[in-house]
């Protein structure tokens, strides 16, 4: 506690890391808007729905004796909570302010189902026509909506936006001047044309509308196995080609995959055939020009 009390009245990097990070998320294609509508659109209704409800309760407006002393209650237990996960977030303690809000939409979500179930009942007694069942089946649709949403978060790689440690700087480093050096040749690759750094290096709107992308060889070329070789790279593709290869994905292949799909072989002649020349090379990083 002491230590987030220092962070809150000193610490001038909280609101410049939140700053670098929303700038960063812009240049990956991304916002911050759009990454809290995926990451807990369904937890803010819950929280507006079990919000109106506490409020109810508190006004002593919530039908039953136990529904209104619970939403009191909740009202009255969260309130600290709420503080606190404010103080965490403006101190950017990553590591706690999230422990809090996954605390806090444990009792909201229970209150919240309550809410949202006395809600329906509610409407369906003020409509001037009551279809059988029609209401039910909305609110179910709707519930099963919101559950699908928030299934989606618990494999949430597609709404990270993280630093991976699978990816070398001389990596990153050799795909920026292969991209900035291009000229007309298209890009293609051992399994994918290199999409994942191009959206890092040009953003992803600007990485999606490039032309330069092509398509890997595995899947989509007949150069693969014992085909993997360059003079047959030279007679599949219909003009000049880059193939980047890491070093990375140089032993990916050779080592966990044993060659299946590109032998040592494949690797050597790349080297040594005419028409193909390694135009680039340094940080486990090779850029090759097949004419």
């Amino acid at each position: 506690m002491k230590a987030l009390i220092s962070s809150l009245l000193s610490d001038p990097t909280a609101g410049a890391d939140s700053a670098h990070a929303a700038a960063s998320l812009s240049q990956l294609g991304g916002s911050i808007k759009l990454l809290f509508l995926k990451l807990f659109l369904v937890s803010f209704v819950f929280l507006v729905i079990a919000g109106f409800f506490m409020l109810g309760g508190l006004l002593n407006r919530v039908r039953g004796t136990d529904a209104s002393a619970f939403s009191k209650y909740i009202a009255v237990g969260t309130f600290p909570l709420g503080i606190l996960f404010v103080a965490f977030l403006a101190a950017s303690y990553g590591q706690f302010h999230f422990r809090v809000l996954g605390f806090i939409m444990v009792p909201i979500t229970m209150l919240g189902g309550v809410a949202f179930a006395r809600g329906v009942g509610a409407l369906g007694t003020k409509l001037p026509v009551r279809p059988d069942g029609a209401l039910g089946a909305v609110a179910a649709v709707l519930f099963a909506v919101m559950l699908v949403l928030s299934l989606l978060t618990i494999f949430h790689s597609p709404y990270m936006y993280q630093p991976s440690g699978q990816v070398s700087d001389g990596e990153m480093t050799g795909f920026s001047a292969a991209i900035s050096h291009r000229g007309d040749a298209t890009f293609t690759g051992l399994r994918a044309p290199g999409e994942r750094y191009s959206d890092a290096i040009l953003g992803f709107e600007r990485s999606r509308d490039a032309e330069f992308r092509g398509e890997g060889i595995y899947g989509n070329y007949n150069a693969t196995e014992e085909n993997f070789t360059a003079a047959r790279l030279k007679r599949v593709f219909d003009g000049p080609r880059y193939l980047p290869v890491t070093q990375a994905a140089r032993e990916r292949e050779l080592a966990v995959y044993h060659g299946l799909r590109f032998p040592k072989k494949g690797f050597r002649t790349l080297e040594s055939r005419p028409g193909v020349n390694r135009v680039q090379s340094g940080g486990g990083f090779d850029l090759y020009y097949i004419r």
